[in-house]
């Protein structure tokens, strides 16, 4: 008997090892502000003049959410997508590549990435982080939201005028 709940323990043991590769857990999103989470970055958008805009982020802090999981691009899907549970899900979501801004800014990263208006006026930039002021809970995950609308806006009334049409060339009379 007591062999058999050995095994039994050991089997079940092993599912549970072999579950947890398996096992997501829940991202918490913070309703907390960028003061109270002790991040610094930047946002900048461009409107590139064709119905698209070039965005940059750059973190240079990545104050309670440190060290962060990764940086996202998440596009919130419309409601007439609902599931049969009904939830949205994202119309794109996709990690960023970063690049480190070197000795001069230690631990500061950027990134940048193209998109229609349109998908700019929803899409959010997800700081995802494993722990909240170095503490971590088991399989949670803690996610930052910086929606663009207002940066997109902001571009767009900052968009410079169309430069002048350049001035015919001086007609030089012929010399005879």
């Amino acid at each position: 008997m007591h062999t058999r709940m050995v095994t039994f323990g050991g089997v079940l043991l092993a599912v549970l090892f072999l579950l947890a590769g398996h096992v997501s857990g829940l991202n918490m999103i913070l309703n907390k502000t960028q003061e109270e989470l002790k991040l610094k970055y930047d946002v900048s958008v461009r409107d590139l003049g064709n119905g698209r805009v070039w965005v940059t982020f750059t973190i240079t802090d990545e104050g309670s959410l440190k060290p962060l999981r990764s940086i996202e691009l998440q596009i919130p899907g419309k409601e007439k997508d609902k599931d049969k549970n009904g939830g949205i899900p994202p119309e794109l979501a996709l990690s960023l590549a970063t690049k480190d801004l070197g000795p001069e800014l230690p631990g500061g990263k950027t990134t940048g990435f193209e998109l229609t208006k349109e998908l700019a006026e929803r899409a959010e930039i997800w700081l995802m982080a494993a722990q909240l002021d170095g503490r971590q809970l088991a399989l949670t995950g803690y996610v930052y939201r910086i929606p663009l609308a207002e940066y997109v806006k902001k571009a767009a009334t900052a968009a410079p005028a169309p430069a002048p049409a350049p001035a015919a060339p001086a007609i030089t009379p012929a010399l005879p």
